[in-house]
């Protein structure tokens, strides 16, 4: 609890702190309900009297406050609020109401006829427990505010209810009336969501996914994100006339996919007024690399491409934090196309000053024939750039606590994919030191992470996902 105050925000401190004064409040409310002449006769025994508008107006303004406080931090209401605030709501309801029936009206049996009384609040607004008698002559405030929160309670759920199924119908008419869109036409990797609707927004346009319906978390992970879904968006028109389409994702895994639904764009894209950019996702890095030296399909009058890979997105990641631990051997372990996009991804870092790069070495059944395809690929190496060796063996845990013994220690290691999986946990028991990349292969969509981040288990075990940027 003592880390989560510590970590929370500043808006999140003042909501939950006047959340605090409103159970306060309503414990107040509820003891002079249940007993009114507990009430104070001093200058402030106004506060929960009978008929007080002022104090109703107090309470509903704490809560709206810390409403508030709650939307503003995040810019847009968080998935399931609607149900919290009417079960919150709710709550309240039956706790005002149950001390305002308890002793009125006077020929009822208490507890029975308090709870019957109070769940009619939800249904027909209820009857004042005012009875005339010489104890309930008046309703206490407390009664009041316990039925407007019951009407709170049966609209919340409502617009929820209308929300949830007029929403395709709202999402169309954001759509239409946007100053500008980011498409994202289909997605496998659903933790990269977040950053790109962040990114759209930090931009001034309306994030918007097209659902292709190939991923049964796709709609709720976008409506998490704030993002507005479309099954078939047609052509991207501003209502004043022109092209508004910012920026176009095509995430498929399958680079076909991909470029079928790129040539759809484009035979429906109007004349931009300069080069609308265009991410497009092809995993496989020896492929990907081919597209940015070749573009063969891309206009340069209307699209501005860039070619994107989750296996160069990982390997970039790794790089930059190898970077700054500078080791003197980087041993990348096994055959996926990960072994590639590291060893590509670490040639373009410089060493840091006064250091020199480190030598990169494949560990892999076909090691050698591996190492020499990445450097005939990659061209010769200049003046500087890390080295490529190999080893043609599997990348056993014993076979690399020989090698990081032989080192010293001076050394670090990328397990792929496809490497043992308990290979990065044993040699990080074994050698707490030194740096060991181990990657998974996808992260999580719920993760509260950014997708580069990279998450130390140890001071040398790093897990890090496969993913996009």
């Amino acid at each position: 609890m003592s880390n989560w105050w510590r970590n929370a925000h500043g808006q999140t401190r003042a909501a939950v702190g006047l959340a605090g004064v409103l159970v306060l409040i309503g414990i107040y409310l509820c003891v002079i309900a249940v007993d009114p002449g507990l009430r104070p006769d001093s200058w402030v025994g106004w506060f929960g009297e009978p008929g007080s508008w002022l104090t109703a107006l107090i309470v509903v303004a704490i809560a709206g406050l810390a409403v508030w406080l709650r939307w503003s931090e995040r810019g847009r209401w968080p998935a399931g609020s609607a149900v919290t605030l009417a079960g919150a709501t709710a709550g309240t309801t039956l706790v005002l109401g149950l001390a305002s029936y308890w002793r009125c009206p006077a020929d009822q049996v208490p507890g029975v006829g308090s709870l019957a009384s109070t769940l009619a609040l939800f249904v027909a607004g209820g009857h004042s427990p005012a009875d005339g008698s010489a104890g309930c002559e008046q309703a206490p405030v407390a009664y009041d505010l316990a039925r407007a929160a019951g009407v709170v309670v049966v609209l919340t759920l409502l617009s929820g209810v209308l929300y949830s199924v007029f929403r395709p119908q709202l999402d169309r008419v954001a759509i239409r009336f946007a100053r500008s869109v980011t498409v994202i036409d289909g997605i496998d990797d659903l933790g990269a969501l977040p950053g790109i609707a962040a990114t759209a927004r930090g931009f001034g346009a309306t994030p918007v996914l097209i659902d292709h319906g190939t991923h049964p978390d796709a709609a709720r992970i976008a409506r998490s994100a704030g993002v507005r879904i479309a099954t078939d968006l047609g052509p991207v028109t501003a209502p004043s006339g022109g092209n508004k389409l910012a920026a176009l994702y095509l995430l498929s895994a399958d680079t076909a996919t991909n470029l079928s639904r790129l040539a759809g764009h484009d035979a429906s894209l109007d004349h931009p007024d300069e080069p609308v950019p265009v991410s497009l996702r092809i995993d496989d890095p020896w492929q990907a690399e081919m597209w940015r030296r070749n573009q063969p399909v891309f206009d340069p009058v209307r699209w501005r491409p860039e070619v994107i890979s989750r296996y160069e997105a990982t390997a970039g990641r790794i790089a930059t934090d190898l970077a700054a631990k500078a080791p003197s051997t980087v041993y990348v372990c096994g055959s996926s196309q990960l072994t590639f996009a590291v060893c590509v991804a670490l040639g373009r870092i410089p060493a840091p000053e006064g250091r020199r790069v480190p030598r990169l070495c494949v560990i892999a059944p076909d090691g050698t024939g591996l190492a020499a395809d990445i450097t005939t690929f990659t061209g010769p190496r200049g003046k500087g750039a890390p080295t490529i060796s190999s080893i043609d063996a599997e990348p056993s845990t014993e076979k690399l606590t020989g090698l990081i013994t032989a080192r010293g220690g001076d050394c670090a290691i990328v397990l792929a994919e496809d490497s043992e999986a308990a290979a990065g946990i044993r040699l990080a028991i074994r050698f707490p030191a030194v740096p060991i990349y181990r990657v998974t292969p996808t992260r999580s969509a719920s993760a509260d992470r950014a997708p580069d981040e990279i998450v130390s288990h140890t001071a040398g075990l790093m897990t890090v996902p496969l993913a996009l940027p």
